[in-house]
């Protein structure tokens, strides 16, 4: 039994053209392929505050999950959402792939909503449909501990504290080479990012402990951490204040 994190998106399709996207959070058990838990949606528990259900299994690259919500609840025509709990909530279903070259889990999902039949009597089914992402949470972190620790010449306490120049003494080319990695690994703008202004060059006599409690201070350097970078991914572009 082992304890699961999903963190992704999902968007409407209309026309074929897609929506905005809306953000959620998976906290699930996983045993055997089958995995059950809660979701936390920006759409719904943003503005319910409460949880929807989800249950779901995995098969090799494959994954199959239905979302089930509390209780009815839509958007009206000013984009409002409206909720009714004396209405069943419905079935979201999600099948998608897992892709090794990025580490995400991608595909389609449907719902099937009763609206006012045309003919009187008759039940009329509206489906909605949408696309989807998610990967596990700390993912991000435990690749860019990776990228970083391939720039490192000894063992060292890695930590989203860890001074990347500094404590960790990446510095000159090597900074270079990893900021030009970690923009292209994780598709984070870097074009407005000044190396000169954050990292001392490469050559000449450079002792990063001893250098934290005195250069900074006299070559006006600004501090960069693992959080910094992190914070970076979050966004997809990195500049930081001088500080």
């Amino acid at each position: 039994m082992t304890k699961k994190t999903w963190i992704g998106k999902y968007g409407y399709l209309y026309d074929n053209a897609e929506s905005d996207f809306y953000s959620f959070e998976i906290n699930a058990t996983l045993e055997k392929g089958s995995f059950e838990g809660t979701v936390f949606e920006e759409e719904f528990s943003g503005a319910t505050g409460d949880l929807v259900a989800v249950k779901g299994f995995i098969d090799g690259d494959f994954i199959s999950f239905v979302k089930t919500y509390p209780y009815g609840y839509w958007r009206d025509e000013d984009d409002k959402v409206i909720v009714d709990k004396d209405v069943s909530g419905s079935d979201v279903t999600y099948q998608g792939n897992f892709d090794s070259d990025t580490g995400v889990w991608k595909g389609d999902w449907e719902i099937e909503i009763s609206v006012d039949p045309i003919i009187e009597g008759t039940d009329d089914i509206q489906v909605v449909v949408g696309v989807w992402e998610m990967q596990t949470k700390n993912q991000d972190k435990d690749k860019l501990f990776e990228l970083i620790s391939i720039y490192l010449n000894k063992k060292t306490n890695l930590t989203e504290d860890s001074d990347i120049q500094y404590d960790l003494g990446i510095y000159g080319d090597e900074a270079v080479d990893l900021l030009n990695e970690y923009s292209k690994e994780f598709g984070v703008d870097i074009s407005n990012f000044d190396f000169n202004r954050y990292f001392h060059p490469e050559g000449g006599v450079f002792f990063p402990k001893l250098s934290k409690k005195f250069s900074r201070k006299k070559n006006k350097l600004s501090s960069i951490s693992v959080k910094d970078l992190l914070d970076g991914i979050s966004k997809k572009v990195f500049i930081k204040d001088i500080s």
